[in-house]
């Protein structure tokens, strides 16, 4: 079987199993699905086209997959033309600016004075969701983890406490990275993963 065989099995199996799932042909979430996968077909078929070798598929892919995340494929300058509206700023102003070429990255100042960055993906705590967990009984609604909470209380403050630290690193140039840690629940405190 060759790869375009292969290909248009694997796309009649999915699309396939996604009528299967019970919706009807005027289903929007049926068209949306459909959909996504007639355009992954579209670029495997163009890719296959390219006829890459193994190593230059893995680059190709490593590529791609960062451009249409939206990810810079350069190290960031720090420059002051990647910054949006910095050119506009004056003495007297605080607030941040957004990286042009990654939006989850800010430059802040306060009184018209660099005071940090700040990456918005900076990190996951791979259990987070646990902590809605801790000390149940406390919650009156969901979300909501009352002041009394002292478990997820010092949760959330080693969190911000992570989040400065993780940040007062950043340094150009920079390679955006996510950094992964776990919440110990005897220990108090955060593990990386």
């Amino acid at each position: 079987m060759n790869y375009k065989e292969w290909l248009e099995n694997e796309l009649s199996l999915a699309k396939k199993a996604e009528r299967a799932d019970g919706g009807d042909n005027d289903d929007p979430a049926l068209h949306w699905a459909l959909s996504v996968l007639d355009a992954a077909e579209e670029l495997a078929l163009t890719f296959m086209e390219q006829s890459h070798s193994g190593a230059s598929a893995h680059a190709t892919i490593q590529i791609f997959n960062k451009l249409a995340d939206w990810k810079p494929i350069t190290p960031l300058t720090g420059e002051d033309s990647e910054w949006e509206g910095l050119d506009e700023l004056t003495g007297d102003e605080s607030g941040s600016f957004q990286n042009k070429r990654d939006f989850g990255l800010f430059k802040r100042f306060e009184d018209g004075k660099f005071i940090g960055y700040s990456y918005n993906y900076s990190h996951v705590i791979v259990n987070e969701d646990d902590i809605w967990d801790l000390e149940k009984g406390y919650a009156t609604s969901p979300g909501y983890i009352p002041d009394n909470c002292d478990g997820a209380n010092k949760y959330f403050y080693k969190k911000r406490e992570l989040k400065k630290e993780i940040d007062s690193k950043i340094t150009f140039p920079f390679v955006p990275h996510t950094e992964y840690y776990k919440w110990d629940f005897e220990a108090e405190e955060f593990v990386k993963v």
